[in-house]
């Protein structure tokens, strides 16, 4: 049921798109005294708090639920991650890679994932010391599926499923089939738990215990890359 409510609301606050949410009883429980799919909507914790005292009314939630910000977008409205610091750290299957950077002219920084040229998780730190995270997830057909730019967090509407609970972010292609599992920790890691990583026709399947290439059929397990520039790159390298 909550799946399928996420899915219609395009995983977002229906009201301003954001993907941390709280679910909500459009009719008051104590009326209906049930949990139904088309009785729930989802509300960002802000809106959830006005819609529970009364300065949203039923009506109003009830428009914005035929109508959700994300469904209008077709993406989520952009979320900051507030990521810090001279360091950083990526923990990707079993693997590690962290870098630790002096602000400098220009800045500086660290690719963990690299193929052919595009960078899947980039991390830089600019002039000023601020630390910037960068993500591009692609689904089968090659399309964007979820990035992050700078930080700011944005994700496809039409997707089977993405729930962002608590610090993790999980994207299912169906019931029990997770595609990506994140923990984010600010201020300084972020986890890949599990998942796949397609670009170009490559694919890296990743997992608790190993990271597995799957066209070359090369497993990294428990391996640490530090202080390095690229630490997995494969297909075309141009730069």
């Amino acid at each position: 049921m909550q799946r399928k409510v996420r899915q219609r609301c395009a995983f977002g606050c229906v009201f301003c798109g954001q993907p941390l949410y709280e679910y909500h009883h459009i009719q008051d429980y104590a009326k209906v005294l049930e949990h139904t799919e088309e009785n729930l909507t989802l509300l960002c914790a802000s809106h959830h708090e006005e819609a529970t005292k009364g300065l949203l009314t039923r009506q109003q939630v009830e428009g914005a639920n035929r109508s959700p910000k994300n469904k209008t977008l077709g993406v989520s409205s952009p979320y900051s991650l507030h990521f810090s610091g001279p360091q950083f750290t990526a923990e990707i299957g079993s693997n590690e890679y962290s870098g630790v950077f002096a602000a400098e002219s220009g800045g500086s920084g660290f690719i963990p994932i690299s193929i052919d040229d595009v960078d899947i998780l980039s991390i830089r730190i600019d002039e000023d010391g601020q630390l910037f995270l960068n993500l591009n997830i692609f689904d089968e057909c090659n399309l964007p599926l979820l990035t992050i730019i700078e930080n700011s967090l944005d994700f496809r509407g039409d997707a089977w499923d993405i729930e962002f609970k608590g610090r993790l972010l999980t994207i299912r292609q169906k019931l029990r089939d997770i595609f990506l599992e994140i923990e984010f920790c600010p201020p300084d890691r972020i986890r890949i738990l599990r998942g796949r990583i397609l670009c170009n026709g490559i694919e890296i399947m990743l997992r608790r215990t190993h990271t597995f290439v799957v066209n070359s059929e090369t497993i990294i397990a428990n391996a640490a890359f530090h202080g390095v520039a690229i630490g997995i790159q494969l297909g075309r390298n141009l730069r």
